[in-house]
């Protein structure tokens, strides 16, 4: 542990689930925010994605939230950090934000529907505490795009949060 995580002076050997997951958070990131035509090898996950990049509004991908010990928020790389997290993408509307969880693991979709509500729940949540808004936001949580196994799939929970 200390050599790979405070050291920093050996590397993890990536595996091939975390090397399959990190491409396809690539391929969206630049298919949605740039326009980058996904490889023909993983069009299954293209007509999920095209959904939320032809959808209103402001799109932030792989966006770098943090939040201190208080729950309030801060920079990703602040000293006073206690919790990171990177949402997927969100998209902004008015007063409206949906944050979307890309899944990539086994086709029997890793843990409950009532585990994946409250995961949704949470990035709304700390979404929202990062929102820009002067007002509390209504937050379109939970959406996440499921790609494994040539299959791809779109689910949604919702919830509002003030």
């Amino acid at each position: 542990y200390y050599h790979l995580k405070v050291a920093k002076d050996i590397k993890e050997e990536l595996g091939e689930a975390i090397t399959f997951g990190n491409e396809i958070h690539k391929i969206a990131e630049e298919y949605v925010a740039k326009d980058k035509p996904i490889p023909e090898k993983y069009k299954s996950i293209e007509a999920a994605l095209k959904a939320l990049k032809d959808m209103e509004g402001d799109k932030l991908c792989e966006n770098k939230l943090g939040l201190t010990v208080d729950f309030e928020p801060c920079g990703f790389f602040d000293k006073k950090v206690w919790w990171r997290g990177i949402a997927d993408i969100i998209i902004l509307q008015g007063d409206t934000a949906l944050t979307v969880d890309y899944k990539t693991g086994k086709k029997s979709f890793a843990g409950t529907t009532a585990q994946r509500d409250r995961h949704a729940e949470k990035e709304g949540k700390i979404v929202a505490k990062h929102a820009a808004y002067d007002k509390a936001m209504g937050m379109k949580s939970g959406g996440y795009v499921k790609a494994a196994d040539g299959i791809a799939k779109r689910g949604k929970t919702r919830g509002k949060f003030c």
